[in-house]
């Protein structure tokens, strides 16, 4: 027997019984309170909960219209019941308009226990959906704080692509406030573009609507506020899914990298640092060995000139050049790890960075490499400098795994699109370069974690090695993976995208490309350097070209002379400089003084330093050619050749 809580508004005490039988007899147990002023009405209501109020209309003392207004005045959602005598629709109409819930006449109370039954089913729906109603807004008030206190942007769109709320991060990286980007379509406030070189980013809520399933940015995106401001974002996109789980909205989240991206160049730099300070006993070592080299062939030569023995003096000197090579390369490979900045990239073949990096890594350990590059390995579009730094960290690591000493082999190999050796991400025709070592091997547990940026198993590392590789392989187009058997040693394979057949035979030819042969040419040359020593020695060697030779040791005196001789009629048709003249006019600012003069003038930039971008691409910048200090004979007669207004006045 159900429980019925009901309070009776009433004077007549035979009434009141009455209404406690017929609601008895319909199945309640009822618990009763009968009031019949204002004061005890006002008590009652906050004595206990009531499931129902029962009134008579007509009261001595009031009415139930003054008792209705009472209970509305309490807030009180109780279903109010209204049995009078009176007969008259126009009162029962008033009743209802107020907020009573029926209007009964006491001749047909046989309807009471009915509308009592209803007004308590919907008096349960109303307290569930209160309580449903509150417990949305809680939900939606955590949700709030939730995105208010966390770090990403968050922003949300309708099915139609319009955005339908931002989070207080979204507002300061889009530059726009919630007010005025709710309804807009999400790419007029959330702008993004790809970072140079990248591909194009694609519109990540359209993404999300066409496909139905969640998207994450493959690599950063720029984006871009009303102001005018870059900032490096990456984001997820998924769907938004109602109970029947289908899709009616988008949820991006995104970050600013900026201060991610800081960090990791500061610390790609101090782990180029780490590394160079690991390898700077080896570097000593074979450096030192390498100029003994030098010295003792130039020494015995020297002696072998003064005894007229010319054929010992040729082998020696000819024996200083190949140190000097050995030499030269690892000074170039130094340049290459240190460099940092932005990313150039050429076409070109991996196999100078593949046979420089064991030379330059491993000296002075015990561990040996083996080198195998196929005569047709296919070229690709690469910072030459990263890629180096990538094989480095990856040869360093072998050499670090072996202590007591090992073998590394590496070998490079053309794979084609759709080949099974094929990761299945790549599509294109691909370059692999494995990289494998004899040490002790990776653990098991430690596989997942290898490329996480921190995560080392090194006292003194920083782990930030393999993570750098992961990530210049991936700004690449590539991909880097790796195979390790315990005790049985370890392979790294890099995976780099095919740039095509024509771009790698003309890298091929120009690398194959030596002339000995001195060109004979005539007219004036001038040779811009700091050092005294480069000066003599260009000028000797442009002097048995056929060239009339001036020099000057900076910028300024360079143009003076320009212009003198140019004034004189006697025009310089060559020009040699040094881009870098310590507190001076460099190579660059000098050949713009020297085109004003003689818009025509050949000029050959030279430089020490081979992370120059102007040795990169020395058309950009006006110059014919560019010499890398210390260049050869035929590195020099190649440059000159590289100048077609000189082959005319030859």
């Amino acid at each position: 027997m159900a429980i019925l809580r009901c309070l009776q508004i009433e004077d007549s005490e035979s009434d009141a019984a009455l209404i406690l039988r017929l609601l008895q007899k319909s199945g309640f147990d009822v618990r009763s309170e009968r009031v019949e002023s204002v004061e005890g009405l006002r008590a009652a209501l906050h004595s206990q909960p009531w499931d129902v109020i029962i009134a008579d209309y007509q009261l001595p003392s009031f009415d139930a219209p003054a008792a209705l207004d009472i209970l509305i005045e309490s807030g009180l959602d109780i279903p109010f019941i209204v049995v009078s005598g009176l007969v008259g629709e126009e009162i029962a109409v008033r009743m209802m308009k107020r907020g009573a819930a029926d209007y009964l006449t006491k001749e047909r109370l046989s309807r009471l226990a009915p509308a009592v039954e209803r007004e308590l089913r919907e008096a349960g729906v109303r307290r569930e959906r209160r309580r449903a109603v509150a417990a949305l807004a809680d939900e939606k008030e955590r949700l709030l704080v939730t995105l208010r206190s966390i770090g990403e942007g968050v922003i949300t769109t309708d099915m139609t692509g319009r955005i339908t709320l931002l989070n207080p991060i979204a507002e300061e990286l889009a530059g726009c406030v919630a007010e005025q980007a709710v309804g807009k379509p999400l790419p007029d406030i959330f702008r993004l573009r790809p970072e140079p070189g990248s591909t194009t980013c694609p519109d990540p809520v359209r993404r999300v609507l066409d496909s139905g399933e969640g998207h994450e940015s493959s690599q950063p995106c720029i984006l871009r506020d009303p102001a005018g401001r870059d900032r490096p974002i990456s984001y997820t996109a998924s769907p938004i899914r109602d109970a029947s789980k289908t899709v009616i909205g988008v949820v991006v989240v995104f970050r600013d990298l900026t201060r991610e991206q800081k960090i990791q160049e500061l610390l790609q730099n101090a782990d180029k640092l780490q590394s160079i300070g690991v390898l700077a006993g080896g570097i000593a070592h074979d450096f030192n060995n390498l100029l003994s080299g030098i010295f003792c062939n130039i020494e015995i030569a020297r002696n072998a000139c003064r005894a007229g023995a010319s054929d010992k003096v040729m082998a020696r000197l000819g024996a200083a050049m190949e140190v000097f090579s050995r030499a030269k390369d690892l000074t170039r490979q130094l340049l290459t790890f240190a460099r940092g900045g932005q990313p150039v990239q050429h076409t070109m073949s991996l196999e100078p960075i593949l046979r420089r990096s064991p030379t330059f890594m491993l000296s002075g350990s015990n561990v040996s490499c083996d080198v195998r590059i196929p005569t047709d390995l296919w070229a690709c579009h690469i910072d030459e400098n990263q890629i180096a730094q990538a094989v480095d960290n990856l040869v360093l690591n072998a050499r670090q795994a072996m202590s007591e000493g090992g073998r590394i082999t590496i070998v490079a190999e053309n794979l084609p699109a759709g080949s099974p050796e094929l990761p299945a991400s790549l599509t294109r025709d691909c370059v692999r370069v494995s990289i494998r070592d004899t040490g002790p091997g990776i653990d098991p547990k430690l596989r997942t974690r290898i490329f996480d940026p921190f995560f080392t198993t090194k006292p003194s590392g920083n782990g930030l090695g393999l993570s750098i590789v992961y990530s210049i392989l991936k700004r690449h187009g590539g991909l880097v993976d790796f195979d390790s058997t315990p005790g049985g040693g370890t392979t790294f394979r890099l995976y780099l995208p095919r740039a095509g057949d024509s771009a790698g035979e003309m890298a091929r030819s120009d690398a194959a490309s030596t002339d000995l042969e001195r060109p004979m040419l005539s007219g004036r040359a001038l040779v811009m350097d700091d050092e005294g020593f480069m000066r003599e020695i260009c000028r000797e060697l442009l002097e048995e070209c056929g060239f009339n030779v001036a020099t000057a040791g900076g910028g300024e005196e360079a143009i003076r002379l320009f212009r003198e001789a140019h004034a004189a009629g006697e025009p310089f048709v060559l020009a040699l400089l040094d881009l870098t003249i310590p507190g001076g006019k460099g190579g660059c600012e000098a050949l713009a003084e020297l085109r004003r003069v003689d818009p025509a003038v050949c000029a050959i930039a030279t430089s020490g330093y081979s992370a120059d971008p102007v040795m990169a691409s020395p058309a950009g910048y006006g110059f014919a050619a560019c010499l890398v200090k210390p260049f050869k004979l035929e590195e020099l007669f190649r440059a000159l050749r590289a100048c077609p207004t000189l082959l005319k006045s030859a």
